[in-house]
């Protein structure tokens, strides 16, 4: 599987002494899971919105505070400081990468589990059906894929306990 940067950057030189760079990609919800703590700050209108300290090295001689929001906006760093933001950008996405799932194109055919042991060919309408399908996990891209899963005692195993109740039986 591909694997998904989860910070990503966009740099431009204003003059000798100073750039701006503002984030064209941010993944909030990893960045969370790697341990960047959530804050709380007001802004317009006293609605809160959630907020990452993210620290650009170990003396944290600059912070920016990054949400949603920070998506394309311009942050000022001086030109001395540009090869250290981009070489912790490529260390923090090293490290925190994702795995990206395959998704099938509109029209384009996928698999999936039917029951306990059939595997379906089916096609990717954009519907909740394939939303839902894909957000469970029951989305592959090859047979052999599904295959293995049908295969597998972890998937037995899951069933067996939804059986005994030890599964949503609360």
């Amino acid at each position: 599987m591909k694997k998904e940067k989860v910070l990503e950057i966009e740099i431009k030189k204003i003059n000798d002494e100073y750039s701006v760079f503002y984030p064209t990609k941010l993944n909030i919800k990893e960045l969370e899971k790697a341990g960047y703590t959530v804050t709380e700050f007001d802004v317009l209108d006293e609605v809160k919105k959630p907020a990452i300290n993210f620290y650009f090295n170990n003396k944290n001689d600059f912070t920016i505070l990054l949400n949603d929001t920070s998506l394309n906006v311009p942050f000022i760093i001086e030109n001395i400081y540009i090869e250290e933001l981009k070489r912790t950008v490529d260390e923090y996405n090293e490290k925190y990468r994702i795995l990206k799932r395959w998704r099938a194109e509109e029209g384009e055919i996928y698999y999936s589990i039917a029951g306990v042991d059939v595997i379906k060919i089916d096609s990717e309408n954009l519907v909740e059906l394939d939303n839902r399908r894909y957000e469970l996990g029951n989305y592959f891209q090859k047979k052999e894929e599904a295959q293995k899963i049908i295969d597998s005692k972890e998937w037995q195993d899951f069933w067996a306990k939804v059986r005994s109740g030890e599964i949503g039986n609360d």
